[in-house]
C-alpha cells in the first residue's frame, strides 16, 4: 500500500480509521502539517493500475502527530502536563518504603552480610543485651549462615554498623523529602528517586548530621547516593 498527499507518494503498511483517530503506519519522510486529503492506494494490480482503498480528509481532525513513521490524525485533546503538586506526589510515591527496604537489606561486617528485618533487629538487640550483661560470646548468624559463636566485640561491631546504617538512611530519606517539597523545576522532580545524589546544600546537611552522630560519612553517603 501507499498513500498520496498532494502529488507525493509514501509507502504505507497499515491504516486504521475511527471517528476520533486515523492512523497510518510505515510512512517515511513525511513533513507536518498534512493538509487536504490523504489517498490510500493498494499497489498496482496486474494491469499496472493502483486501486484506491480509502480517502481521508485531514480537515476532520484537530491534531496531527508523526513519530516512528506513524502518522496519527486525532480529535483527542493533548494530555495536560502534570501539575507541580502531581509531580511531587509522584516523587513521594517513588521513594515510599525504599528507606525501610534499604535498611532491612542489611550491612556487611567482616565480609559477612547481616540483614536487618524486624526479626533480625530484635535478635541483634537481644544479642547485644547478652553482651551488656557480661557474656563473652553469643550465638548469632550472618545472612544465610548457621548459628555460630560471636565474640562480644563482634556483636558490638555488628550492632554499631546496623545502627549507623539505619540512621544514615533515615537522615537521607528526610532530606530527600525536603528536596521534593521545595523543588519547583518540573524537569527535575521526575528524576528524584531513592539513591539519587542530593543537591549540594542538602548533601552538606547530610554530611554535617552524620558527622555529628559520629558516623563515617564517606562510607555511607557513597552507598546512599551512588
Amino acid at each position: 500500500m501507499f498513500i498520496q498527499i498532494d502529488d507525493k507518494k509514501y509507502p504505507c503498511t497499515w491504516y486504521a480509521p475511527t471517528s476520533e483517530t486515523a492512523v497510518f503506519t510505515g510512512i517515511e519522510g513525511l513533513t507536518l502539517p498534512v493538509t487536504g486529503t490523504v489517498w490510500l492506494y493498494q499497489d498496482a494490480d496486474e494491469d499496472g493500475n493502483a486501486v484506491l482503498l480509502a480517502e481521508q480528509d485531514c480537515g476532520g481532525y484537530s491534531r496531527q502527530t508523526y513519530e516512528d513513521n506513524i502518522l496519527t490524525l486525532t480529535n483527542e485533546p493533548e494530555a495536560a502536563a502534570p501539575t507541580i503538586d502531581e509531580l511531587r506526589a509522584a516523587a513521594l510515591g517513588r521513594i515510599e518504603g525504599k528507606c525501610s527496604a534499604a535498611i532491612m537489606a542489611g550491612v556487611t561486617v567482616e565480609n559477612k552480610l547481616f540483614t536487618l528485618s524486624e526479626l533480625d533487629q530484635l535478635s541483634l538487640s537481644a544479642a547485644l543485651g547478652q553482651v551488656n550483661a557480661g557474656a563473652a560470646t553469643v550465638m548469632y548468624a550472618a545472612s544465610g549462615e548457621a548459628l555460630a559463636a560471636y565474640t562480644a566485640a563482634q556483636i558490638r561491631a555488628i550492632h554499631t554498623a546496623a545502627y549507623n546504617w539505619g540512621l544514615a538512611n533515615r537522615v537521607y530519606y528526610a532530606l530527600l523529602k525536603a528536596w521534593i517539597a521545595r523543588e519547583t523545576d518540573t524537569a527535575v522532580l521526575p528524576t528524584i528517586d531513592y539513591g539519587k545524589a542530593l543537591t549540594s546544600d542538602l548533601a552538606a546537611t547530610l554530611t554535617m548530621e552524620l558527622t555529628a552522630a559520629g558516623i563515617d560519612v564517606a562510607a555511607f553517603t557513597a552507598t546512599l547516593t551512588a
